[in-house]
């Protein structure tokens, strides 16, 4: 039972961190439940966090720890610029 409790907190914790990063980088909240359309998203919201590939492979295999530094650390969204 604790255990369950515990990893429902982890759980709830990746979810709200990976809403704020989301929401901070102009995507929509609801983006981050959607499977492999919150991989298409995450690829180019790193990069726009001045993240590289390392940060996704943080952020897809310990979720709980590369989220929140995301979601409420002090990285800050640059909108990418197009190019011609």
């Amino acid at each position: 039972m604790l255990l369950g409790l515990i990893y429902f907190a982890i759980v709830l914790l990746s979810v709200v961190a990976m809403w704020k990063a989301f929401a901070k980088a102009g995507q929509p909240g609801w983006a981050c439940l959607v499977p492999f359309y919150n991989i298409y998203v995450l690829l180019a919201v790193a990069k726009a966090f001045g993240k590289g590939g390392g940060f996704v492979v943080g952020l897809i295999l310990l979720p709980f720890i590369f989220w929140p530094i995301l979601g409420f650390g002090g990285a800050t969204y640059t909108r990418p610029t197009a190019t011609p």
